[in-house]
């Protein structure tokens, strides 16, 4: 008997968490977290009123929401962007060279931006990535895993020009060998889905090409990897009170998310963070996570954005084989 793909294991055994958890009683409260509305509405306030005490008399400032150091770079923002851009998160850098080795199979002309939290300098190999017009590197403070610097991004408005944008990061999840009901390990789930969203210069043109012809097609991630609301789990509470900045209730029933956070993805839904106003202080500090965190329920507000949008969250077998024709430029 043929064995299940790793995503189906993982779909199945989540799905069994996921019940137990309703079973075990209430939810988190959102209260505790530090993205909670209330800490949100403080820290506005104690914001205004320093500001109006240093006699500043234009109330309403919002802390920027990324570093200093981006605005005052020379090579930021970039100049005559790409329409694509590929965003990778670099918390691992002994991965930076297989990632890179990934995107190299794009095929489109598009903008790298990297964020790198690793503490290490990175170098971009530019003959690895032959399609790249622009290569960028910033770095981060490791905080929010990959969701707080793609927020940045947001912010700083590094992502305004991009109709699509592929999201990628050196993940490793080293808590999966260790689970006692999750099947495989972090490495065979990074191969997954950089596999299915990259893989080589056909697959990537089928999915460009795929975006180009779809106009209501707003996310797209591996096989067994989009998942709906029995995955809310204590991420609920956390993203209700992050959308209370909205003015917006999650509709529950409509979750729809790319598990990993390894995506393409329009570039409007990704730019709908920049609304949220998040800053540093709204994530946990980084203690080795597994759910419940700011960053995994930003995972999930990701996904409504899109489906808000009017926009379809999809695997990758539900596109084409492949490109019909040439791809994008």
């Amino acid at each position: 008997m043929t064995q299940p793909r790793e995503g189906a294991r993982v779909r199945s055994a989540l799905r069994r968490l996921s019940s137990a958890a309703r079973r075990r009683g209430p939810r988190k409260d959102a209260s505790a977290s530090p993205a909670s509305y209330d800490e949100y509405l403080r820290r506005e306030s104690s914001r205004e009123a320093g500001f109006r005490e240093a006699g500043f008399r234009e109330a309403g400032f919002r802390e920027a929401g990324f570093p200093a150091a981006w605005a005052s770079g020379t090579d930021v923002p970039i100049d005559s962007p790409s329409r694509f851009a590929a965003v990778a998160h670099v918390y691992y850098p002994e991965l930076w060279e297989e990632l890179l080795g990934h995107l190299g199979a794009i095929p489109v002309d598009l903008d790298l931006i990297v964020t790198n939290a690793s503490g290490t300098p990175l170098v971009i190999d530019v003959g690895r990535l032959p399609s790249a017009r622009h290569a960028l590197v910033l770095d981060v403070e490791n905080r929010g895993r990959d969701l707080w610097p793609l927020a940045q991004l947001a912010n700083a408005g590094l992502l305004d020009s991009y109709d699509v944008v592929i999201k990628v990061h050196t993940k490793r999840s080293p808590w999966r060998g260790a689970h006692g009901r999750l099947a495989g390990t972090g490495e065979s789930w990074r191969s997954e889905l950089l596999s299915a969203l990259l893989g080589d210069a056909e697959n990537v043109a089928a999915i460009v090409e795929a975006f180009t012809e779809s106009a209501d097609l707003g996310m797209v991630t591996a096989d067994d990897s989009v998942l709906g609301p029995e995955f809310w789990g204590d991420d609920e509470a956390v993203a209700a009170t992050l959308l209370r900045r909205l003015e917006r209730e999650p509709d529950r029933d409509s979750l729809a998310f790319a598990a990993g956070s390894m995506y393409w993805a329009r570039g409007a839904i990704l730019r709908r963070l920049r609304a949220l106003h998040l800053t540093a202080a709204d994530f946990e500090p980084e203690q080795g996570q597994v759910d419940g965190t700011t960053a995994h329920a930003l995972e999930r507000v990701i996904g409504l954005f899109a489906r808000e949008a009017g926009l379809r969250v999809v695997e990758r077998s539900e596109l084409p084989a492949a490109a019909r024709g040439p791809a994008a430029r």
